[in-house]
C-alpha cells in the first residue's frame, strides 16, 4: 500500500516506524528521488478493513515472530527460522516477490519489485475516479 521501491524496502530500518491512529508512518531517509537525505519522505501505511488483509498488522506479525525490535526490518532467513541481524539486499525482493507469485499458480518471470509499484499505481488509478498523475504523485510520493 505504500509503493516502495525495492531499495526503499530493504534499506527500512524500525526507527524509519512509527505508530499513527490509522496506521503507520513509515520515514524513508533516502531514495531514488531523494538521494542526499536531506529531508525524509513520510509515507502513511493505512490499516485496512480486515485483517487478514492489513499490511500494518503483517508487518507487527512479521517484527513479532523474527523478534525484531531494532534495526532492519526486512532481514533474511536462515536455518532454524532464525533473521539474520542484517537487511535483505534489495535483489532479493525481487526472488521473494516471484516466489510469491510462483506460489499463487502464475508464471513468475513477468514479475519483480517492481510489478508491486506499478500494480499500486494502476490500482489507484482505477480506484480514484480517474486522478491525474500529478495528483497520484502527490497523494501516494510517487
Amino acid at each position: 500500500m505504500a509503493a516502495l521501491r525495492r531499495s526503499e524496502l530493504a534499506a527500512l530500518d524500525v526507527a524509519d516506524l512509527a505508530e499513527h491512529e490509522h496506521g503507520l508512518v513509515v520515514s524513508i531517509p533516502r531514495s531514488k528521488t531523494n538521494q542526499t537525505g536531506e529531508q525524509a519522505e513520510l509515507v502513511v501505511l493505512p490499516r485496512a478493513g480486515h485483517p487478514a488483509r492489513c499490511p500494518v498488522t503483517a508487518l507487527a506479525s512479521w517484527l513479532d515472530a523474527a523478534g525484531i525490535t531494532a534495526g532492519p526490518v526486512f532481514r533474511p532467513v536462515f536455518t532454524g527460522n532464525r533473521a539474520v541481524p542484517r537487511p535483505l539486499h534489495p535483489e532479493s525482493v525481487n526472488a521473494l516477490v516471484q516466489a510469491a507469485v510462483a506460489r499463487a499458480g502464475l508464471n513468475p518471470a513477468p514479475y519483480s519489485a517492481h510489478s508491486l509499484r506499478a500494480g499500486f499505481v494502476t490500482y489507484r488509478h482505477l480506484n480514484r475516479n480517474h486522478s491525474g498523475p500529478r495528483r497520484l504523485a502527490l497523494m501516494f510520493r510517487l
